[in-house]
């Protein structure tokens, strides 16, 4: 197996732990919510800790567009608990830091890994 091969393959299985232990989390989070749960707390648990499994599937057939997703819904994701936890912010620290720095860390390196192979590929 070539360098570039193992890398991809560390970079999947990295992202399906990560996944696994977000949809942890993100059911946990789900049988937690209150009656009339802001929209905002939705779309951020599905879009984040509910999606990380998901975009690294996608991502072992596509790096480009699974590594896309991944952080497009991790922006999303951020944004969307922002909105629905300000003025105080309390949640949104944490929420970085658990949710949005393993996502984007996974999408970036499976769109880097992407770039690079096809750079490579051209230069053949």
């Amino acid at each position: 197996m070539e360098a570039k091969q193992i890398a991809i393959v560390l970079a999947l299985v990295a992202g399906a732990v990560v996944g696994i232990w977000h949809l942890q989390l993100a059911s946990a989070s789900i049988f937690v919510f209150r009656e009339g749960e802001p929209a905002t707390s939705w779309l951020a648990v599905m879009l984040g800790p509910g999606f990380t499994l998901v975009g690294t599937v996608i991502a072992a057939w596509n790096r480009p567009i699974g590594g896309l997703l991944l952080i497009v819904a991790a922006a999303i994701a951020s944004v969307a608990l922002g909105i629905g936890d300000g003025p105080a912010y309390g949640n949104v620290l944490p929420f970085l830091i658990r949710v949005t720095v393993p996502m984007v860390a996974v999408g970036a390196t499976c769109l880097g890994l992407a770039s690079r192979m096809k750079k490579e590929s051209h230069a053949t």
